[in-house]
């Protein structure tokens, strides 16, 4: 080979081992940027004490465990199949993270399921099960079915799976704040959007390019470029270009999903009970009395956990959802416990936009208390 000619092929070789070097340096970056912004979410609004060094090391431990172990990768193959959901965490398979319950409830025993998302996990069950234990002692049992970042459809398909054979006397059925992340992601057409099911995003590496995008050599140069092109123009961006408020196609599918739960309730035997849902802001009340820095701390939270909406969009989105819920519970002549404007717009009583703190918790398990006992699905005593 000639010198010239050799020569020439170092340097192919070194430009092409150069641009592959730089390409997984801009994928990991982008990496980096993502799980960044994701721990100081959880810094911010879930109290996750370690640095940002410990953060990384715990994803990268539970994302390991995620693709080793085949179990974990049959949960994220099953698309909205509850039955098996994280019973390594929470040692049965009942679907939700509580403890395990008897198949039914003992003799003499009334017994209370309460569906939703986190805002119920770490919600008012268990201000509940007090107030009831106050009026009756021994006679309730409250079940706290809250799933953490699921949808509507999960719940509707747990019930339909799981939940109904917990024999419940009584299925509280709160608001699903998660809901309008997911309306803004895709139209809820069930039966031509595979979409419309929930695809386990919590499992998915941050670097991992959305389905269907180029993901060859030099996508992590290409994806870099975007991140840091989003960046720089962020503060530029006017909230016009974000949602102002939910697609049609999600609410529709909401409130068909919802009215099929509430018959899917009935059917099993169950009273349903719909519980509206007050977030730190609505269209009509977006300041309340919070302080200054705690609004900030808000709209952060705002921003980032519904960035396909503008903050006006994602407050009518919820209030969107708040009013279906009332216009099935009429409809189909349901009890209906209303929370809006009862929690006061202060900060002891959220812990951030969407979760409640223990003492708004206990406001709703009051309401909820008197609405039960107003209507004799339980014995009669107020939360006074």
């Amino acid at each position: 080979m000639k010198r010239g000619t050799y020569i020439i092929l170092v340097w192919i070789l070194s430009g092409i081992a150069a641009f592959l070097f730089l390409d997984f340096g801009a994928r990991y970056a982008v990496y980096l940027h993502d799980l960044y912004k994701s721990y100081k979410m959880m810094a911010g609004f879930y109290d996750f004490k370690g640095s940002f060094r410990d953060y990384k090391k715990e994803y990268e431990r539970q994302q390991g465990a995620a693709d080793s172990d085949k179990f974990i990768q049959s949960l994220i193959a099953d698309r909205y199949n509850r039955k098996y959901f994280n019973p390594l965490i929470t040692g049965h398979n009942y679907g939700f993270y509580q403890k395990a319950v008897a198949p039914k409830p003992a003799e003499g025993i009334v017994r209370i399921l309460c569906l939703g998302t986190s805002t119920v996990q770490a919600g008012f069950p268990s201000a509940l099960q007090k107030e009831l234990d106050r009026v009756a002692p021994k006679k309730y049992e409250v079940v706290n079915a809250g799933i953490s970042n699921t949808t509507l459809l999960n719940i509707f398909m747990n019930y339909i799976l799981i939940w109904k054979r917990l024999d419940p006397a009584v299925v509280i059925i709160e608001y699903n704040v998660d809901e309008p992340s997911y309306s803004a992601e895709r139209n809820l057409d069930l039966i031509e959007d595979p979409r419309g099911l929930e695809s386990f995003e919590a499992f998915n590496k941050f670097d991992t390019p959305p389905k269907g995008s180029y993901n060859g050599p030099g996508a992590g140069i290409l994806r870099l470029i975007a991140v840091v092109s989003e960046e720089l123009t962020k503060e530029e961006e006017e909230e016009g270009e974000l949602l102002d408020r939910p697609p049609e196609g999600s609410l529709l599918s909401y409130e068909i999903l919802l009215e099929n739960l509430i018959h899917l309730v009935k059917g099993s035997g169950a009273i349903p009970v719909l519980v509206t849902y007050q977030p730190a802001f609505s269209d009509n009340e977006n300041r309340g009395n919070f302080t200054g820095e705690f609004y900030s701390r808000l709209i952060y939270f705002y921003r980032n956990f519904f960035s396909r909406y503008s903050v006006k969009g994602a407050m009518r989105c919820m209030d969107s959802l708040n009013e279906i819920m009332r216009e099935l519970a009429k409809k189909n002549s349901v009890i209906l416990v209303e929370t809006v404007g009862s929690i006061p717009r202060q900060d002891e009583y959220f812990l951030d936009g969407t979760h409640h703190s223990e003492k708004a918790n206990e406001i709703v398990a009051r309401k909820i208390l008197d609405a039960l006992s107003e209507h004799s699905v339980i014995e009669h005593g107020s939360s006074d």
